[in-house]
């Protein structure tokens, strides 16, 4: 898979100058050193969960840690009042009471962003486990 490196911050992307926030990642570890024990938890939920179904990249920035395979497919966000917002892309209409939020990636593609709310570990079920497995097959390599 060709990768572009941006010049400014570092990180790698699957397409050349793709836009995006201009911030070089920061160690994973200093990310949760800042943040609730239990969002660290529900990290190491996905990232358990990925160690099954594939390989991913990781990345660390100041509103979030990525997950990448070409492209981001998933993204751990801090909410405004407590938890994480666990976002995955999908090249479907999903509906279901625990997505709380869509949004669509552009005017031209069929591809939606979904995003669960998550506070611990548990939150991280089979359902929301299923979704994420869809969206790493759903990404491309």
């Amino acid at each position: 898979m060709s990768r572009w490196t941006c010049p400014a911050c570092g990180r790698e992307f699957g397409t050349i100058n793709q836009s995006h926030m201009c911030a070089p990642a920061i160690p994973v570890d200093d990310y949760f050193a800042r943040r609730p024990s239990t969002d660290r938890d529900v990290f190491e939920a996905v990232m358990s969960h990925f160690a099954e179904v594939g390989p991913v990249t990781v990345e660390a920035v100041s509103v979030g840690i990525l997950f990448k395979r070409k492209r981001t497919f998933v993204e751990l966000r801090p909410r405004n009042r407590g938890g994480l917002r666990l976002s995955f892309v999908l090249s479907r209409r999903l509906e279901h009471p625990r997505i709380a939020q869509t949004k669509a990636m552009s005017r031209t593609s069929h591809r939606r962003a979904y995003g669960v709310n998550v506070a611990r570990r548990e939150d991280v079920d089979e359902l929301v486990r299923v979704w994420l497995t869809e969206a790493y097959f759903d990404s491309g390599e």
